[in-house]
């Protein structure tokens, strides 16, 4: 009898992110085919919904065939810094916990404004209360929490990387629309804006 071994498909690759914009309108279909030789086995783009359309920003996400990822890649004539790529938390819009979506929910129906069981959050009016801590605050508070945590996260980014205010916000709060259906906007910034955007 024959034994065949093969590594654990989801255990085994490790995800990471690349930032160049030089691959910006490069196929992904291309940039794996000249990556594969370093051992990445699946390349996606990072994209954010900027006025109203879904565009493709300068950061990728690799999938390399083993678990510890490398420090740099070679992309051409460009040496590229590799980074983990930690996903978004993901929420189920039905009963408002973590770590599942709506549709392998068990769970009931859930107000994600006010916490109680038996009705959407549409129209809602009640006092905000968090389904996940039971502490007054609506359940979009832990978004907004996780948004206020990736905006320290950018902040050190920048302090020892040479990207801007922009690039580390945009890299830490893009979205893989694959892993996390959430779609949530950023509380107004307190920082003026830039000159000529």
């Amino acid at each position: 009898m024959p034994i065949t071994v093969s590594p654990h498909a989801p255990l085994n690759p490790s995800k990471a992110v690349i930032t160049c914009a030089e691959l910006l309108n490069i196929p992904t279909e291309e940039i794996l085919k000249e990556l594969q030789g370093q051992g990445v086995s699946h390349v996606g783009s990072i994209s954010i919904w900027r006025d109203g359309q879904l565009q493709n920003t300068k950061h990728l996400i690799l999938t390399f065939d083993s678990v510890k990822l490398p420090e740099h890649i070679k992309a051409g004539y460009m040496s590229l810094s590799v980074r983990a790529y930690i996903p978004n938390t993901l929420r189920c819009f039905k009963c408002q916990r973590l770590g599942h979506s709506k549709t392998s929910c068990r769970g009931t129906l859930t107000c994600a404004r006010c916490a109680e069981v038996g009705h959407e959050s549409t129209d809602c009016t009640r006092i905000e209360k968090c389904v996940n801590s039971s502490t007054y605050g609506c359940s979009t508070s832990i978004e907004k929490r996780l948004l206020q945590s990736r905006e320290s996260d950018a902040d050190a980014e920048m302090s020892y990387s040479s990207l801007s205010e922009e690039d580390a916000l945009e890299y830490n709060m893009s979205e893989d629309l694959e892993d996390s259906p959430a779609v949530f906007s950023l509380p107004p910034s307190s920082k003026p804006e830039k000159a000529g955007k």
